[in-house]
């Protein structure tokens, strides 16, 4: 990243000067505070706390506006090192850590993790020397990794919820018809069917049998009240050839 010698080169004193980083979309004056009274408790000094702009984390951090600056601040020598308070502030995921960290190593640069593993933190001084055993670096990359994911599947989800996609498993009797739930009319009428067969004397395991599902799908079908499963969850399955249609006879209708 740089010709010049860094100033880690030139320093016998071990304490780091190092520049805060953090994302705009965490709690601000939390995070920072939380790093500042980490460098004060450690002896470390904080030159410059810089706060990425929004939507701009998901880039490699020599990408990113902020971590462009906070990397200028270390070329022209006012710091030694990125202090974070967990990885995913500065990294998008496992393999762009382990490559960027593999990289700020060879130029020398420190960087510093508050919460990195089994609450504690990771320190890597520039001097290809880590304040941390191997099980811990593991085991806070395994972290990091259950965590992005988790951020990626809830970011997913949250798309879907907003476009007013059906999410999670679905229940018999309905279909997915792009993003949304629908009534299938031949298992609505199959439910329907069953219940029918119930109120007849048939038994869960012959009603199972017969529509060749399990005794405990059975069970839960007959007692499912269809009205209310309906309610404010189907959308209508428009032009759907033989959807079931109210009937006058009381007999056809879902058990309540």
């Amino acid at each position: 990243m740089r010709d010049d010698p860094s100033p880690i080169d030139q320093a016998s004193n071990p304490l780091l000067s190092l520049v805060a980083y953090m994302d705009s979309g965490r709690d601000g004056s939390s995070v920072a505070d939380d790093l500042a009274a980490f460098c004060a408790g450690r002896g470390y000094r904080l030159v410059e706390t810089v706060i990425e702009p929004p939507c701009k984390t998901a880039r490699p951090f020599d990408e990113r506006p902020g971590g462009q600056e906070a990397l200028r601040l270390i070329r022209v020598g006012r710091a030694q090192g990125i202090l974070v308070s967990e990885l995913d502030q500065a990294f998008s995921s496992v393999s762009d850590a382990v490559s960027t960290l593999e990289r700020w190593s060879e130029e020398r640069v420190a960087f510093v993790c508050v919460n990195f593993a089994r609450g504690g933190e990771l320190i890597l001084n520039g001097n290809n020397g880590a304040k941390a055993d191997l099980v811990d670096v593991f085991a806070g990359l395994g972290q990091f990794h259950r965590r992005m994911v988790a951020r990626k599947v809830q970011a997913q989800l949250e798309t879907k919820r907003l476009r007013g996609e059906w999410l999670g498993r679905v229940p018999y009797g309905f279909v997915v018809v792009e993003g949304r739930l629908a009534e299938d009319p031949v298992q609505m009428k199959r439910i329907v069917e069953m219940k029918r067969a119930h109120r007849r004397g048939k038994s869960y395991r012959e009603i199972a049998a017969r529509f060749g599902v399990s005794v405990a799908t059975a069970h839960r079908l007959v007692k499912t009240d269809l009205r209310l499963l309906k309610r404010g969850r189907v959308a209508p399955r428009k032009g759907s050839p033989g959807a079931l249609q109210p009937t006058t006879d009381r007999s056809d209708r879902p058990a309540l």
